[in-house]
């Protein structure tokens, strides 16, 4: 009889070890996700004002060829 309880006690601290396990990996891919999606928003966020910054310029340069005119 002691041995079932103690076969049983043990079985039950694996599957909670490999849940804990489970659950640290899972919060650790999750802050990894929320890195790479912030660093991918800060990057498409550059990637738009640089854009805007060289179509500005390209404006300028038209307006100025069209005043030499």
């Amino acid at each position: 009889m002691l041995y079932i309880a103690f076969s049983r006690s043990r079985k039950q601290r694996k599957a909670y070890d490999k849940s804990k396990t489970e659950y640290k990996k899972t919060v650790k891919q999750h802050e990894h996700l929320k890195r790479r999606l912030d660093h991918e928003q800060e990057a498409a966020l550059r990637h738009i004002e640089l854009r805007n910054k060289t179509l500005e310029m390209y404006e300028q340069v038209r307006q100025q060829s069209k005043d030499d005119d």
